[in-house]
């Protein structure tokens, strides 16, 4: 694959015709100016999820490039630490971490919870707050589904 750059203008203008490209030509690839493979076929990024044996999610929440000193700084500076989250957290931790979830939100099909958090996202939460401005309405509905068919996957390799 030839040099791939998820944040060019043409990509983040239509992706699917280098996804495409990507899963006919090399569907598997590793990305060195990110310094990941890149897995861009459905069933491939399904498998990844799925074994965590082999693929860490410990990762998932770091910056694709690093931080300059000032932003870290300023973030350090500012309380922000980086934490565990579902995401980014393998087993056992990210059991620990699934369990505390509403049985509704853990459901591989997420259907119920989404259902909810759709009306949510309409009408706001239950204690009659707003949701903030700063993210929209439909960015807000969690997604407990797999991937969508045309996403692509980067995994950064562990040093």
């Amino acid at each position: 694959m030839d040099r791939f750059d998820p944040f060019s203008a043409d990509y983040l203008a239509d992706p699917y015709p280098h996804l495409a490209r990507a899963r006919a030509d090399a569907p598997v690839f590793y990305a060195a100016d990110l310094d990941m493979w890149v897995v861009s076929r459905y069933a491939d990024i399904e498998a990844i999820f799925t074994d965590p044996a082999t693929f860490s999610a410990a990762i998932a929440q770091d910056p694709v490039f690093p931080l300059a000193d000032e932003a870290r700084t300023t973030l350090r500076e500012g309380g922000v630490r980086a934490g565990a989250t579902i995401s980014n957290c393998d087993p056992p931790k990210h059991t620990r971490i699934r369990r505390l979830l509403p049985r509704r939100a853990a459901r591989p099909d997420g259907a119920p919870h989404r259902a909810g958090a759709a009306q949510r996202a309409r009408t706001g939460p239950r204690d009659g707050r707003r949701p903030g401005p700063e993210l929209p309405a439909e960015r807000r509905v969690p997604r407990a589904a797999p991937p969508p068919a045309g996403a692509d996957y980067g995994v950064r390799t562990t040093r």
